[in-house]
Parts: structure tokens; sequence; C-alpha cells
């Protein structure tokens, strides 16, 4: 068994931080940060990430909770539960479309390159994701299903599947597999490729990890399965016919 204690809240004096929202902006400074930085080394104009950047916070938020208020209309009682944000309750699935969103009327305005940009941020999404994951984990939010595996942490007198853990360690490997791949030749196979490899790899990590989570099912699956298969199939698809049609051109 994992020793586990949670909290969600820190008070410093007359300030009372709450603990996830905390991880979850640290991990969007650092994203952007780090993706302002890539932009950079690919001699892109990094400037362009950080005006992007509060459109992709309003529009992962806007998504995130949106579609967490549709998925758990239970958590809602009055006005101020939509707008909690600050104390977690929000669906990654419904941020990422949100954020891709904003990002989509952002470049279209601007009329950029956008999968040169979408390359260049993929890691650091991972990465910030890891960080937000960090918040779940402290605060106790979306512990998994009982289970008696050696590794299990005690929450609410149970021993239970840790899945923001998973997802942590799952999120650091696909970081570090993306760095790993943007130094290689096949990275630059087209536009679009590391920010593609991001969303499948992400995709099929998630559709295993929910399988832990508590979350109700239809039809065996949860909603964020179904979302990340087809999210998985997507990006899988669009990898292999850039590949093969540029086999085909050789």
């Amino acid at each position: 068994m994992i020793p586990y204690k949670t909290f969600s809240t820190v008070e410093l004096g007359f300030l009372k931080l709450h603990v996830w929202g905390l991880f979850v902006a640290i991990g969007f400074l650092v994203g952007i940060f780090l993706a302002a930085r890539e932009a950079r080394r690919r001699k892109l104009d990094h400037e362009i990430i950080y005006d992007v950047a509060p459109w992709i916070i309003l529009g992962s938020i806007i998504g995130a909770r949106l579609v967490f208020l549709i998925e758990n209309p239970w958590a809602v009682t009055g006005f101020i539960d939509i707008v909690s944000v600050w104390k977690g309750g929000m669906a990654f699935h419904g941020g990422f479309f949100g954020a891709l969103i904003a990002g989509l009327i952002f470049v279209k305005r601007r009329k950029i390159r956008l999968w040169k940009y979408a390359d260049a941020a993929a890691p650091s999404i991972a990465i910030g994701h890891a960080i937000g994951r960090v918040g779940c984990f402290v605060t106790g939010l979306h512990i998994g299903k009982e289970t008696s595996v050696p590794w299990a942490v005690m929450y609410e007198g149970k021993l239970r599947h840790s899945t923001p853990l998973y997802e942590l360690i799952a999120l650091i490997g696909i970081f570090a597999a993306l760095m790993w791949l943007r130094k290689r030749k096949v990275s630059g196979s087209f536009d679009g490729f590391l920010f593609a490899a991001y969303v499948a790899l992400y995709s099929l990590a998630r559709f295993f990890i929910e399988f832990f989570r508590t979350d109700p099912t239809y039809l065996g699956f949860t909603i964020a399965q179904y979302i990340v298969a087809v999210l998985f199939a997507a990006s899988a698809g669009i990898i292999v016919k850039k590949f093969a049609a540029k086999r085909g051109r050789a």
C-alpha cells in the first residue's frame, strides 16, 4: 500500500489556496513557457504562444467545466457550483476540445500555420497536464475502484486504484517520448506529426486507465473512453495516411 493523505486547501494567514487550482495554474504556466521556448528553437515567432495562451486557457476551462457538468449534473446545486472551477470538477476531453476550438479561432484570425505551432506545443501540453494531475492526486480527485494490488492507496477506508497517479506516470512517459521524437527525423515527416502523436499516445493511455476509474459506463465503456477512442482513431489515421502518401511519392 502506498501511504496516502489528501488535502484540498492550504492556508497562508488570510490567504486560502485551493491546491487543485494551484497545480492547474502551475501546469498552464509551465506549459506556456516550454511551448514558447520550443517555438523559438524551431525558429517560429514565440510571441504567438503568449498571444494565443489566454484564448487556450479560457477555451479549455469553459470546455472542461461544461463537459464535466454535463457528465455529472448532480454536482450542481446552484450558480456558484457552475463557476467554482478552482475546486476541481473538470473533464480533460472537454478542455481539449475547448482549447482546440479557441486555438482554431485565433489562428484563423491571425492567419497562422496552426500545425507548426501545435507541434511546438505538444510536449508542453503533456507535462502541463501531468502537473495538473498532481493536483488531482493530492486532493483525492478521481480515485479509482477498490483493489488489492500492492500499490493501492487507502481512501475513505478502502484500498483503491490511484488513477490520478497512473495518469501522471503515463503523461510523464508521453512527455519523454515526445521529447525523444522531436529530435528524430520522423518528427519532420509532416506538420502536425508530433501533435498527432501526443493525441494518439494520450488517448491510448486514458482509454485503459478509465477501466480503473469509477465513472459510469454505457454499454461497457465510459463517455471518456468513447471520446478518446475516436481521437485515437483520428490521430493514428492521420499519421498512417500521411506516411502512406509520403511513401507513395518516394
